[in-house]
C-alpha cells in the first residue's frame, strides 16, 4: 500500500511524496546531507539563493535508469502480490503452468503481445465497419452495400469499454514481463519494463503501477 516516505529534508519534516517501496528514490541511502562551503563549514550565501536540495519534480517521468532501480528494490513481498493478482485472474492451474514457463526469453514475447494489444486499441474504434464490410462482401453484396454496412457499424461507437481492457491487458502482459525478468535475474534488459517507461509515466505513479495487474480508470 502506497505510503509517504517520511525521510527527514534538508528544509525539515519528512518527505511527502507517496511510495510503495520503504523509502523514495532520492532517498534510498537516507537523508541527504546538507552541502556547505567556507573552511569553517558555514553555508555560503549568494545573491540569488538556491535549495541544496532540489524539490522533486511530481510530473517528471521516470527514466529507464530510475525504473530498473525501483524494480530490483521492489520488497520480496511484492511477488506475491503479483501471484495473488494472476491466480485471481487465470486460476492456480494455469499459473503454475505459466511459472515452469518462466524463462527470461518469455518476456519478449510478452512484450510483444502487450504492443499488439495497444496496436489493436489504436483502430478499435474502425472494426465494427471493417467487419461489417466483410460480412457483406463474404455474401457477395455489391460494393454498395458493403459500403452502407461499414458506415453504419462505424457510427455506432460505443468502443471504450473494449480500447479500455485491451489497454488493461496489456498493462498485465508488461508487469508479468517484468515478473519473469525479476525471478530471473534480467531486470536491466526486461523489454517489458523498457515498454511501461516509454508510456512516459511520472515515477509515483510508474511505481504504483508495478503492484497492479489491472490499472484503476483513468479519472474524468
Amino acid at each position: 500500500m502506497a505510503h509517504y516516505c517520511d525521510v527527514e529534508t534538508q528544509k525539515g519534516g519528512g518527505c511527502r511524496r507517496r511510495v510503495n517501496a520503504a523509502t523514495c528514490y532520492d532517498h534510498v541511502n537516507g537523508p541527504v546531507p546538507p552541502k556547505s562551503g567556507g573552511s569553517n563549514g558555514t553555508p555560503v550565501r549568494s545573491r540569488n539563493p538556491v535549495w541544496t536540495e532540489a524539490a522533486p519534480i511530481e510530473n517528471a517521468s521516470i527514466t529507464l535508469p530510475d525504473a530498473v532501480t525501483v524494480v530490483q528494490r521492489l520488497p520480496t513481498h511484492w511477488r506475491g502480490k503479483i501471484a495473488e493478482q494472476s491466480v485471481r485472474r487465470v486460476g492456480r492451474e494455469q499459473w503454475g503452468d505459466f511459472l515452469q514457463e518462466r524463462t527470461a526469453g518469455l518476456c519478449r514475447p510478452l512484450a510483444r503481445t502487450a504492443r499488439e494489444l495497444l496496436a489493436i486499441k489504436a483502430r478499435v474504434d474502425r472494426l465494427p465497419g471493417e467487419a461489417a464490410a466483410a460480412a457483406a462482401h463474404h455474401l457477395g453484396a455489391p460494393p454498395v452495400v458493403q459500403t452502407m454496412a461499414e458506415r453504419f457499424a462505424s457510427g455506432l461507437g460505443a468502443t471504450t469499454t473494449i480500447e479500455q481492457n485491451l489497454a488493461a491487458t496489456a498493462h498485465a502482459v508488461r508487469v508479468l514481463g517484468i515478473f519473469v525478468c525479476v525471478i530471473t535475474d534480467a531486470v536491466p534488459t526486461c523489454q517489458c519494463l523498457k515498454d511501461l517507461v516509454a508510456d512516459h509515466l511520472p515515477r509515483d505513479d510508474f511505481e504504483t503501477s508495478l503492484w497492479h495487474l489491472t490499472k484503476p480508470p483513468a479519472p474524468t
